[in-house]
């Protein structure tokens, strides 16, 4: 295969052909199987609809090589609410996919959300990742932010993650150092979909055992190790199948703080 066989093709959630579909998610259960646990242990879909993903891939005919989904949300900071968009979901599987698809999938999608109706752009990422996400995105690396995961401030943690921002609208640039003042505050997106599919089916909703800030499951992270951006040097390491033999798969991991939001 040459790299001239790679193409980036777009999608949103419904259109996502299942043979793509099905490749990401069972990467997402090998590298964040928390997020594949108690009622959601054989869940179907990448990420919470009510986020709106769309997806960008990398791909050899129908082989993912590269994947990246921006998803929404409104926030709520300081008083002010803010529509923000987010690169996150990022894995790539080829050590070349590091560089032929990842940095140009982290390229797209920043653009796309430049151009979209997104007051802000963000990216939440390990310390580590940032200069790859940095670089790749153009966004100003907010050092002195603070991101906090949890249902309600109450139970919140502080995540060790960094904050990469662009403010696209004269509302966000107003807004851009009460992110350097107050911490951004994510919900946990698995506990918001127990929550919708227990309003489907009219069960009274059990409180969702707490989960660890640094997971995946912070919408707006980009690195893996959970919705959050993986470093790339981390693009490149190596996991443990569950059978514990050696996988060549690669993380690249940046989910909105895993997935918060």
């Amino acid at each position: 295969m040459t790299s001239d066989e790679v193409r980036l093709v777009e999608f949103d959630d419904e259109s996502l052909p299942a043979v793509l579909r099905w490749q990401v998610l069972s990467f997402l259960r090998i590298i964040w199987p928390e997020g594949f646990t108690g009622e959601l242990r054989y869940r179907d879909w990448i990420t919470n609809p009510v986020y709106q993903p769309y997806h960008l891939l990398c791909v050899a005919g129908d082989l993912v090589v590269s994947h990246l989904e921006i998803v929404q949300r409104l926030l709520d900071h300081e008083g002010v609410k803010y529509k923000a968009y987010a690169p996150t979901g990022v894995l790539t599987f080829p050590r070349s996919a590091v560089r032929d698809g990842l940095a140009r999938l982290v390229q797209r999608a920043s653009r796309w959300i430049e151009t979209s109706s997104a007051d802000l752009g963000l990216i939440c990422c390990e310390p580590e990742s940032a200069g790859f996400y940095a670089q790749s995105s153009g966004w100003d690396l907010l050092s002195a932010a603070r991101i906090i995961v949890g249902d309600d401030r109450a139970h919140a943690e502080q995540t060790p993650q960094v904050l990469l921002a662009t403010f696209i609208t004269e509302k966000a640039q107003c807004g851009r150092q009460s992110f350097l003042r107050s911490p951004l505050s994510l919900k946990d997106e698995l506990s918001d979909r127990i929550r919708v599919t227990w309003r489907q089916t009219g069960h009274v909703r059990q409180r969702a055992p707490r989960r660890s800030a640094g997971r995946r499951d912070a919408w707006l992270r980009p690195d893996a190790r959970r919705m959050s951006a993986s470093p790339p040097e981390a693009v490149g390491r190596r996991f443990e199948s569950c059978s514990g033999r050696r996988s060549d798969a690669y993380n690249s991991a940046s989910r909105w703080p895993t997935r918060h939001l």
